[in-house]
């Protein structure tokens, strides 16, 4: 159950006084890599119940609770005309640099984005056509602005679009199970993942969280490190998972502690692809011969909606190794 602070609710005779129709619970991140500590969801509020003339929402989530600000369903200044009129509940994650603080605020957002919309009667179906949650991405992509929040910061904390569309759907706890069938992808449980398996492909991503950059390691051993890291908040491709290690490319692994980890393994369905090259989709997993006159530009992204050998099917087969997961 979610934790709701009132501390810096706006008072009377301040926010919008109009209603808001139960149209969407519109999702947002601060943006503020400027406020990244423990108390980042405290300062967040506080700023924007000082400034609530210039913009505000009605809710931050934090890793221990969420702040109250604009009232719950009435107008809030979070996403511009019509979005905000159309909005009971427009809510912002807060920034931690710590990821047990990020995890755990996501968990509070996400619970709460559900307890709104369960409220309001708007469905739990993330950016999609109709009523529903729409990400301020998809109020500038339909309505207006060029904000495109929250993906971003989510990348960063290990969350893919399509983890974060399952969690609403279904809460944190189911769809952390193995895909369901909106291709909700699942986490590797690393104190029961220990057997070394050699995957085909690329078959997740994992997202470096260390602060000062992820250790490269020649081999997925831990007296291999060598001097090269990758960034923190950079993404990489996995092909092979080694105890509690992830091959990202020709002997070049990262270590499961200085990551978080989203791997599809065997159930690709639902989940977004870009093509690496130029393809030519087969008929069959098994088959050599091209469908169509000309191929598939490279860069152009695919929604699979099967899995077989090693191939995913996007209207036709095509490699594992020949993509990458959106």
């Amino acid at each position: 159950m979610v934790n709701y602070d009132t501390s810096y609710q706006l008072g009377t005779g301040a926010g919008d006084s109009r209603r808001a129709s139960n149209q969407y619970i519109i999702v947002h991140d601060t943006g503020n890599d400027n406020n990244q500590g423990p108390n980042s969801a405290a300062n967040e509020a506080s700023y924007m119940h000082g400034h609530w003339q210039d913009a505000y929402t009605h809710a931050i989530a934090g890793h221990d609770r969420v702040y109250i600000v604009g009232t719950p369903g009435y107008v809030a200044y979070g996403a511009g005309s019509p979005a905000n009129e159309r909005s009971p509940y427009q809510i912002e994650l807060a920034h931690y640099t710590d990821p047990a603080l990020a995890r755990a605020a996501y968990a509070n957002y996400v619970a709460s984005i559900r307890e709104y919309a369960v409220k309001y009667g708007i469905p739990l179906v993330l950016d999609g056509g109709g009523n529903g949650i729409k990400s301020h991405k998809w109020v500038s992509d339909n309505l207006w602005g060029d904000h495109q929040d929250p993906y971003g910061y989510l990348a960063r904390v290990g969350i893919t679009r399509q983890q974060f569309a399952a969690d609403l759907a279904n809460g944190i706890g189911a769809s952390s199970k193995p895909a369901d069938s909106t291709g909700g992808a699942k986490q590797v449980d690393f104190n029961s993942f220990n057997q070394a398996r050699q995957l085909t492909g690329a078959i997740g991503i994992v997202w470096v969280t260390r602060e000062g950059g992820a250790p490269v390691y020649n081999k997925p051993a831990p007296g291999s490190k060598t001097t090269q890291k990758q960034g923190q908040g950079t993404a990489w491709q996995v092909t092979r998972v080694d105890g509690n290690y992830y091959q990202i490319g020709i002997n070049a692994w990262l270590a499961a502690s200085d990551v978080v980890a989203r791997i599809y393994t065997n159930n690709w369905t639902g989940t977004t692809v870009e093509l690496t090259k130029d393809l030519y989709p087969t008929p069959t997993p098994q088959s050599h011969v091209g469908l169509g006159n000309k191929p598939l530009p490279k860069g152009s992204q695919w929604l699979v909606n099967d899995y077989k050998d090693g191939h995913v099917n996007i209207g036709g087969w095509v490699s594992v190794g020949d993509v990458r997961v959106v």
